[in-house]
């Protein structure tokens, strides 16, 4: 489960980021910066919702070191604004949650059924990247995602093949090749562009070669 650190000085703001995020989210809800940093010091959350107005500059100052830290630069920020917008925040961290994978992640952040889940990258097959959409698609299941084309391919980094067209495939669960196709162990088969056909089938039968060498 994915962990939200959020940092508010008006209790009911934190109640309701509680109550809006925890069922999918672990929140871990602190009223003052020095709480924040004492929480980072000890563990580094996936986002931090901030109120940059606190008192005596609390929230900007965070902001500011924690931008200005190497451990803390990359975890996404978001600042918590005023009227208090539940469905806004929700849509927005969802997003932050689904772009903060890290490149070679061992799961890849997906929206089930509403809510933001996990998928182990060794489970997934291919991903279809489109103008609106990305799906990604398992063995025997079919789901969708908000992240970005740049975010997923970060996310899955070297272990899955760029075919074109927007199409990603899982090198490890590539069976053979042959005649411009991919055959995957599932049963399914993918035709690479015929403008980088000759060029694929060449890494691929490569790629495996070295696979099964190191399994002999």
């Amino acid at each position: 489960m994915r962990t939200i650190l959020a940092v508010d000085d008006r209790k009911e703001i934190l109640a309701g980021i509680e109550q809006l995020l925890s069922g999918e989210c672990q929140v871990i809800a602190v009223s003052s910066r020095a709480m924040a940093l004492k929480f980072l010091q000890q563990r580094l959350p996936h986002l931090v919702l901030v109120n940059t107005e606190m008192a005596e500059m609390d929230g900007l100052r965070l902001y500011v070191e924690m931008r200005e830290n190497e451990k803390w630069e990359k975890i996404p920020v978001e600042k918590i604004t005023y009227p208090f917008d539940a469905a806004a925040l929700k849509q927005r961290v969802e997003m932050l949650l689904l772009e903060g994978a890290q490149e070679d992640n061992a799961y890849l952040p997906v929206i089930k059924d509403g809510r933001i889940t996990e998928i182990p990258v060794d489970q997934i097959e291919c991903v279809e990247i489109y103008d609106q959409v990305v799906i990604v698609r398992l063995q025997y299941q079919e789901l969708r995602t908000r992240m970005t084309a740049g975010h997923i391919k970060k996310c899955l980094g070297e272990r899955f093949l760029n075919v074109g067209d927007g199409l990603l495939i899982n090198k490890k669960l590539i069976q053979n090749v042959s005649e411009g196709i991919l055959y995957m162990k599932s049963g399914r088969e993918h035709v690479l562009p015929l403008y980088e056909r000759k060029k694929l089938t060449e890494q691929v039968k490569k790629m495996l070669l070295i696979e099964r060498a190191g399994e002999a």
